[in-house]
């Protein structure tokens, strides 16, 4: 397109501007002597068509302009928005990388590590987070829970994911509360692995990898790949390295009964200290003796029998041959059976 006509009268003016032109005649000034007088048509000549089409041009350079002045006046006075700086990281060992639980300090200056652990912080599968006697620290179980680990203690994550979150204790206390699908969270001892079946409870393990572990709420199952104790809500039982879990017991049990349990499971009490929980046992003692049952043999098996029959009996279709078998069903509605009352 050629602008020619701006300049030279004898130019052919543009298609697109003559059109405008014929548009915006009707708005043009002129003198009128009534409102009600039709405008009288005027000849546009070629230097008319020139000043008018300038005239535009200028209009809208300083259009441009003002809003181009305006735009700039308004970034100038805007408050400009915050920037997101990301600290420098200090040097040292590269970040560990993998699934990871969120760890929070709760006393103390725990240690992620060789790191120490801030207000927050993440324990990566593999590491090691340990707090000394003035130490304590909240371990994030993903959704499922938390776990607070104590003064004194060593606990590292060994996996986490959609199949199993697993935390091994090698000294110290942990408090656990997780609600999750059973198996789901599992806490590797020295002795056992504490597999939580939707509970609350504590696990404590000492210098000789022996531990403690008390249910507060739901159950947890101790597990060596030998043998395991189911204990519940208001029991406890005991482990030692290169034993295993102990026999559980209520904590409202007789001190005698309790004290005959720790000869039997880790000194070799034998038939005598069988005899010690038999005579002490009641009705809630049934957890206890039902756990005996598959731990001793012979005629001792067949007086263990005997007391839970006495405290507990059987339901239906529970047989006391299938039960000197060691049928597990048998056992299993058995001690669902008793269960109950607890």
């Amino acid at each position: 397109m050629s602008d020619d006509y701006l300049w030279d009268p004898k130019a052919k003016p543009d298609p697109d501007v003559e059109r405008l032109e014929r548009a915006l005649g009707a708005l043009r000034y002129v003198e009128r002597p009534a409102l009600a007088e039709a405008p009288r048509p005027i000849a546009i000549t070629q230097a008319r068509r020139r000043r008018v089409t300038f005239s535009r041009v200028l209009l809208l350079a300083a259009a441009l302009g003002a809003l181009g002045a305006a735009g700039v006046w308004a970034f100038g006075t805007r408050t400009p928005l915050p920037i997101a700086v990301l600290p420098v990281p200090e040097a040292g060992p590269a970040p560990e990388v993998g699934p990871r639980l969120a760890v929070e300090r709760l006393e103390g200056a725990p240690r992620v590590g060789a790191a120490k652990l801030d207000a927050q912080g993440a324990l990566s599968v593999g590491q090691w987070l340990e707090t000394d006697d003035r130490s304590r620290a909240k371990i994030a179980i993903a959704d499922l829970g938390e776990v607070e680990v104590r003064q004194g203690s060593r606990v590292r994550l060994t996996a986490t994911g959609p199949e199993q979150h697993r935390l091994d204790l090698e000294r110290g206390a942990i408090s656990a509360q997780v609600l999750a699908p059973p198996r789901l969270f599992v806490v590797g001892t020295p002795a056992a692995a504490a597999v939580d079946l939707g509970c609350a409870y504590t696990l404590e393990v000492d210098d000789q990898g022996g531990g403690v572990l008390h249910v507060r709420s739901g159950w947890v199952a101790l597990e060596d790949g030998k043998r395991s104790a189911l204990v519940p809500a208001g029991a406890t039982c005991r482990t030692k390295k290169g034993v295993g879990p102990g026999t559980p017991s209520f904590d409202d049990a007789a001190a005698g009964l309790r004290e005959a349990l720790g000869r039997f499971d880790f000194e070799g009490g034998g038939a005598a200290a069988v005899e010690v929980v038999l005579s002490f046992s009641r009705r809630r003692d049934a957890l206890t003796l039902w756990h005996l049952v598959s731990r001793v043999e012979g005629a001792l098996r067949k007086k263990v029998v005997g007391k839970l029959r006495a405290v507990a009996p059987p339901p239906a279709g529970v047989s006391e041959a299938d039960v000197m078998k060691l049928d597990q069903p048998a056992l299993e509605r058995w001690k669902d059976d008793f269960s109950v009352t607890w």
